[in-house]
């Protein structure tokens, strides 16, 4: 039985967080997504609760993302989240799907640059598309946004390009980690 078991589903993560993440990507309108879980007998950090997944969907519509995440989902596994679908199993059964969607946040960068007096405006519209790219609960870095703009071949004629990232505008470092449940949502420049 095993054997036959994973030979018919050895090209598809099934019942895991790799196929549920990848499932849930292939939502019409999904443009990021994140997705864990809480295997602990205890409250965790985040607030999840034992032994639980959460899932954080940015786009597509409810409905849509409900019915991927009950096609690759144990509903056993108990699900945090404040959207809550109903969706109806084979057997004509209501089940409940709960998951997140992301909270904005803002990101605030500065750019310094040598030689000094360089116009940047080019650059820095580079790494607000950079920034503005970054899925839910993703990384934001230096290497990342420097790659971004010598991809668009912008420093000729630069020495140094500093680029640091805030959620404050006031404590700035060259790599922000967004929580779990944030995406970004607009940038604002000091330079």
């Amino acid at each position: 039985y095993l054997s036959r078991y994973l030979e018919t589903n050895s090209s598809d993560s099934y019942l895991n967080l790799d196929g549920i993440y990848s499932e849930i990507l292939k939502v019409d309108g999904v443009t990021s997504a994140f997705v864990s879980c809480n295997r602990e007998n205890v409250v965790d950090s985040n607030g999840w609760e034992p032994h639980s997944r959460v899932y954080v969907v940015d786009g597509g519509t409810n409905q849509d993302i409900a019915e991927a995440i009950y096609r690759k989902t144990d509903r056993a596994i108990q699900e945090m989240g404040d959207v809550e679908v109903t969706v109806q199993d084979i057997q004509g059964n209501d089940r409940i799907v709960k998951f997140y969607r992301p909270t904005n946040q803002t990101i605030f960068f500065k750019v310094s640059v040598l030689p000094a007096g360089l116009v940047i405006t080019q650059i820095t519209d580079k790494i607000k598309e950079y920034i503005d790219s970054v899925k839910v609960g993703g990384l934001i870095t230096q290497t990342n946004a420097v790659e971004t703009v010598r991809s668009a071949e912008l420093l000729t004629n630069i020495q140094s390009l500093d680029i640091q990232f805030s959620n404050d505008g006031i404590t700035y470092a060259t790599v922000y980690q967004l929580d779990y449940n944030k995406k970004v949502v607009g940038s604002l420049v000091t330079v």
